[in-house]
């Protein structure tokens, strides 16, 4: 499964992006990848842009949401 969240707004013309989850899980209900900029992980150097993977939290950018459903893709096989 894979679903994607994002809370965006206009202002004076503008598109601001708020915030933004993209969550993969496979057939067992397991994360296989999550990426958020909920404001967590503050060590990371790109807070508050994060990963989530099955054991671990990885710094990264944002990515596009069509990157997230080529990775997810990928892994689904």
């Amino acid at each position: 499964m894979l679903e994607l969240n994002e809370a965006i707004i206009s202002k004076e013309n503008q598109i601001m992006h708020i915030g933004y989850r993209y969550h993969f899980q496979d057939r067992k209900n397991s994360v296989v990848f999550r990426y958020d900029n909920t404001p967590h992980f503050q060590e990371l150097d790109t807070y508050p842009h994060h990963k989530h993977l099955s054991e671990r939290v990885v710094a990264v950018d944002q990515p596009t949401i069509l990157d997230v459903i080529e990775e997810a893709r990928l892994l689904a096989g």
